[in-house]
């Protein structure tokens, strides 16, 4: 897990608003912020991504932000984290005692 460390990277959580379609299927989502944060970012290491590069696996990245009710309700399969690097694919959220949540995501491509 990652340290506490400084909150410097402004991040925003966003949920999914999945429409159906005239042909029956799901639209791309339209995106709509639900909550702004100030996190601390710890992303995988140059020769991580070098390596991941070279073998096409994805960026992961980690981001802790202070626990609020709007955080704790951040769902991997229904949320994203914004950050100045992209789109974040939320992977998994993790409650670091009473105080803090902690986020694995995966760059989103394309």
């Amino acid at each position: 897990m990652l340290a506490r460390g400084r909150r410097d990277t402004p991040i925003r959580f966003e949920r999914a608003d999945v429409t159906i379609g005239d042909m029956g299927t799901e639209d791309e989502p339209a995106w709509s912020e639900v909550a702004r944060a100030l996190a601390s970012a710890r992303y995988g290491s140059s020769a991580e991504r070098r390596d991941g590069a070279a073998s096409g696996a994805q960026q992961v990245a980690t981001f802790r932000v202070d626990a609020t009710a709007t955080t704790r309700a951040v769902l991997p399969a229904h949320h994203r984290i914004v950050s100045a690097l992209g789109n974040w694919n939320i992977t998994g959220a993790v409650p670091v005692g009473r105080a803090e949540t902690e986020f694995t995501a995966v760059l989103a491509r394309g």
